[in-house]
């Protein structure tokens, strides 16, 4: 057992998950130097452009901006936030982004979106308890599974293996435990425990998987959390709340903050809908492995995140359903083989469903990348495309795309939309679009649709490479 978990370790700590990026390294610097101050952690973060973008939307969300000031750079929101908190939140974001690059399995979306829940909780009620390091423990409640996280992100065999034995020893009354020891040769919560160390995670985020400190305060907080984004997960959400097994929670928290089981009952679902909407700024939304949900599949057609913009609403609305329902359709075409094309058509299809835009495409480059060709569509058709392209404004596009290399918002072409240059190897090979429709009468938070466009580019990146 303990050679397959350092297997495990040592392929998470070298090429799969290089969590040890520069970024990450100078904000631990910056966090164990006394002498450092607010200035020199937002030289820091500031030096990396996605971190930056994605501290700024996290920091802005009404868990950490209770007074709901607009924070726009990052040295607004060490001011307004804390030293402490933006440094937890860097790591975190750290983390969660490299997680992200993997595979989109369901599992994945399932463990991170109750870790969401749980940390949003557990920070809210620590923060009522009067404890000075709620930051930490929202981190900590974040990082509870972050082996099983690490192992469903870059897991391939093993992770078809452990999703077959997982249906046949539930289904007979076994343990998720004992199938993950059937399979690996060890428990995840084990691989958890020790990546937390390697990552230098935290000590409570170490502390949560120690059985000698599950009186501590703050590690009986966030497990308490866990259990009740668990609870809330596993059954149907407004049943869950009237449930025995959320109720003894809600008591217990209640009890424990010496409040009225009420009033803990509304915090704990204000709490729950904050959590979603972090978790959808990421991508991420509830996604239970064993869904029943048919997938929608289409024929495919042959053939810098902090700009400024103009502040005109978007229409039509998002759907993060129909986002999550795209990402699903795509891990499961992965695990079952299918073919580029039908992988690649359920990303465009996706930008329609899930981003709210008017269509989709993405254009691949020539090979004497000399012009662009359209791929894939959604929401139009090819010959529409086509003619589009030969007008030379996608060329602009793209060549503007390749400028600020990052998924961005282009507002100076006659038709607005999303683009995100796609490199392969460090060379671009062509560009994904999503068309979006100005409106005055429709509100729509551009920031949740740029991280909601990242997501299914990166997707086309992994389907491409793989």
């Amino acid at each position: 057992m303990p050679q397959k978990l350092d297997q495990w370790r040592a392929r998470l700590n070298t090429s799969s998950l290089p969590v040890f990026a520069r970024t990450v390294r100078d904000v631990r610097h910056v966090a164990t130097d006394k002498g450092a101050s607010a200035d020199d952690l937002s030289e820091v973060v500031g030096h990396d452009v996605s971190m930056s973008a994605r501290l700024i939307q996290v920091a802005n969300s009404p868990i950490f901006n209770l007074q709901n000031r607009l924070i726009d750079t990052i040295s607004t929101a060490v001011v307004m936030i804390g030293f402490d908190a933006i440094k937890d939140l860097a790591l975190s974001v750290s983390v969660i982004e490299e997680m992200l690059k993997g595979n989109m399995h369901a599992r994945v979306a399932q463990f991170m979106s109750r870790s969401f829940h749980a940390a949003v909780q557990a920070r809210a009620f620590a923060k009522l308890e009067g404890h000075e390091q709620a930051d930490e423990v929202f981190a900590a409640a974040l990082f509870k599974y972050v082996g099983q996280m690490a192992f469903w992100s870059r897991a391939e065999e093993e992770a078809v293996e452990l999703e077959m034995l997982l249906s046949e020893i539930l289904t007979q009354g076994g343990t998720v435990e004992e199938a993950e020891v059937k399979v690996l040769g060890f428990e995840l919560a084990s691989l958890s425990h020790a990546l937390v160390d390697d990552w230098s995670l935290g000590e409570l985020a170490s502390n949560l998987n120690n059985q000698a400190r599950r009186s501590d305060p703050l590690v009986s907080m966030v497990n308490q959390a866990h259990v009740l984004a668990e609870l809330l997960a596993d059954s149907d959400e407004d049943i869950a709340w009237e449930g025995t097994e959320v109720r003894q929670v809600l008591a217990n928290l209640a009890k424990r903050l010496s409040l009225p089981e009420e009033e803990v009952r509304q915090l704990a679902q204000s709490n729950q809908q904050a959590a979603r909407e972090i978790a959808a700024q990421f991508g991420i939304a509830q996604i239970e492995p064993d869904t029943d949900k048919p997938a929608h599949r289409s024929t495919s057609v042959e053939g810098s995140d902090n700009l400024l913009f103009d502040p005109d609403q978007l229409v039509p609305a998002m759907s993060m359903q129909g986002q999550m329902d795209c990402l699903r359709e795509i891990a499961e075409g992965i695990e079952q083989d299918l073919g580029r094309d039908e992988l690649m058509q359920c990303v465009v299809n996706g930008v329609v469903t899930g981003i709210g835009c008017t269509r989709g495409y993405f254009l691949l480059l020539s090979r004497d990348r000399a012009a662009l060709k359209v791929k894939y569509a959604a929401g139009c058709g090819l010959a529409e495309l086509d003619a589009y392209c030969q007008s030379g404004t996608a060329q602009q596009m793209f060549d503007q795309a390749l400028i600020n290399k990052f998924v961005h918002f282009e507002n100076t072409h006659e038709r607005p939309c999303l683009l995100a240059p796609i490199w392969i190897s460090d060379r671009a090979i062509g560009m994904l679009v999503g068309e979006v429709q100005i409106d005055q009468s429709a509100i729509l938070d551009l920031d949740e649709r740029i991280s909601g466009f990242r997501q299914l580019s990166q997707q086309l990146c992994f389907i491409l490479t793989h």
